[in-house]
């Protein structure tokens, strides 16, 4: 059976990294994985692909297309990136 990271988990460690600069944010989260063992990575990875999925709506391509001024693939892919890697509440907030 695939064993999937829960959602309080997944959500806890982006919260612990989440930081105003995007670069540090990135170190942070890249920090606190490097402590996991590899098949948390990829659970966690897993999760995170599930949430960008989730987000893949049309009311959610629009405001990236305000957003971002542009309605490629990867720019709203990007979009969607950021969204959960902000946070649960922001992603939340996002995909009302």
């Amino acid at each position: 059976p695939r064993m999937h990271m829960p959602w309080d988990t997944f959500w806890e460690l982006i919260a612990s990294a989440v930081r105003a600069d995007p670069i540090e944010h990135a170190a942070a989260l890249e920090a606190a994985l490097r402590e996991r063992k590899w098949f948390e990575v990829v659970s966690f990875q897993a999760r995170f692909d599930e949430a960008a999925r989730a987000a893949n709506t049309p009311d959610l391509r629009a405001a990236a297309l305000l957003v971002n001024g542009t309605d490629s693939a990867a720019a709203f892919r990007d979009f969607r990136d950021w969204l959960v890697a902000r946070g649960k509440p922001t992603y939340l907030r996002g995909i009302e």
